[in-house]
């Protein structure tokens, strides 16, 4: 394989983001994708987003990023696979933080998360990937209701965000203890991007 696929810097001025296309398989069975850079501002950035469980470092896979290799956690190779073969709407100027943003960037991460309420709030569609079990599904729509309903200050949620997690589950009363379990819920700011995604949130089960 060529070199490593590197992020070209973000203009940290503006609210720029990168989105990702998810083009389809290369002929050796790489995920092939591109991404580009876009200003938040501009009438036409038009775009979805995808809240998801980052899951463990390894195993972890590649994909083709602009043509050059880009590693990836397996929960989002695992995405990236399905929504070629399921999830079509899920395939066309998608945030994820994961690729979207520059890891190794600390200016530009912090520039990303001051960003990340909007950047929920504003998409035309949030994906919910759920993982590749499709169990609980209906519980989890169920749940999903209740938060809805709960009228939840979700600025506060981004600005403590453990705390947050903690007063929602509480004030909902959840007792679905088997359904928290999921590695979905494990990551932080999961519940959060959920609220902010509101009527726009889509459900992904592989």
């Amino acid at each position: 394989m060529s070199d490593q696929f590197c992020h070209e810097p973000l203009d940290l001025s503006t609210r720029s983001i990168r989105l990702l296309n998810i083009d389809g398989i290369s002929d050796d069975g790489f995920v092939q994708c591109t991404i580009r850079t876009y200003n938040r501002d501009d009438t036409n950035c038009s775009y979805r987003a995808l809240s998801y469980a980052w899951g463990p470092e390894e195993p972890s896979g590649s994909i083709l990023l602009n043509e050059k290799p880009f590693r990836v956690r397996e929960n989002l190779l695992l995405f990236l696979q399905e929504a070629i073969t399921s999830h079509s709407e899920a395939r066309r100027s998608i945030w994820i933080d994961a690729i979207c943003i520059d890891q190794e960037n600390i200016s530009e991460k912090n520039h990303q998360v001051r960003q990340m309420a909007d950047i929920f709030r504003n998409a035309v569609a949030v994906f919910a990937w759920l993982g590749p079990s499709k169990e609980d599904y209906n519980e989890l729509s169920e749940f999903l209701e209740e938060i809805e309903t709960t009228h939840l200050n979700t600025l506060e949620c981004f600005s403590e965000p453990e705390k947050g997690k903690d007063n929602i589950i509480e004030d909902i009363g959840l007792v679905k203890i088997n359904l928290l379990s999921r590695p979905y819920w494990k990551r932080m700011w999961i519940i959060q991007e959920i609220v902010l995604g509101d009527s726009n949130v889509r459900l992904l089960c592989g």
